[in-house]
């Protein structure tokens, strides 16, 4: 009896397990959740999949652990599907953009300010996107002027930098020391400042 409770336990937790999985590979596929709340959304997500499920499959009833194989593939479905509606939401920043408009928050919903200006959708945010940018590194005379094609923030306090239409310059010099169409950039956060030039 044990098992076939235990086994129903963790095909209830299933879809809810698929559907966390797909949320974090779409919104941030290199960060690993913490083991507790890794279970708490999937058990969440998983009941609320499963809910729609018991108008197809009367025989199935999650709250006595009583699951059909058909009740398991529509609540997976389910899953995903209230999982795509999940990251349209955070990726559209729906209620981040309502706190700043009712004051509630100034918060904008990624980690980090840079992330949050590159991939924020609010005009008052991203109007920075149409600069130029002047990376200038803190421990060694070298800069690089151009614009952000691509940012991603790593576990390990590095920064990637995709920089198009670049000119390099050296040893605080005024001219370019080269220029090309684009170059990736690898850095600890603490070696560089980045610069939003006025537009030239």
């Amino acid at each position: 009896m044990f098992d076939e409770k235990f086994l129903a336990l963790l095909l209830l937790f299933f879809p809810g397990i698929v559907g966390v999985l797909f949320i974090n590979y779409i919104l941030e596929s290199y960060k690993k959740l913490e083991a507790n709340l890794f279970l708490l959304y999937s058990f969440a997500l998983g009941v609320i999949s499963y809910l729609p499920t018991r108008l197809f499959c009367e025989d199935s009833n999650i709250f006595e652990l009583r699951v059909s194989i058909k009740a398991i593939i529509l609540a997976t479905i389910f899953s995903l599907i209230i999982s795509a509606i999940i990251i349209f939401v955070i990726n559209s920043e729906f209620l981040h953009l309502c706190m700043r408009k009712t004051k509630i928050s100034q918060t904008m919903g990624r980690k980090y300010i840079l992330k949050n200006i590159i991939a924020s959708k609010d005009s008052k945010i991203n109007y920075l996107l149409n600069h130029w940018v002047l990376i200038r590194y803190q421990n060694k005379k070298q800069c690089f002027q151009g614009y952000i094609g691509a940012i991603d923030i790593l576990e390990d306090n590095y920064i990637e930098i995709l920089l198009k239409n670049v000119s390099a310059f050296y040893n605080n010099k005024t001219k370019p020391s080269y220029e090309v169409e684009a170059t990736y950039l690898c850095e600890k956060l603490e070696n560089i400042i980045i610069e939003f030039q006025k537009n030239i």
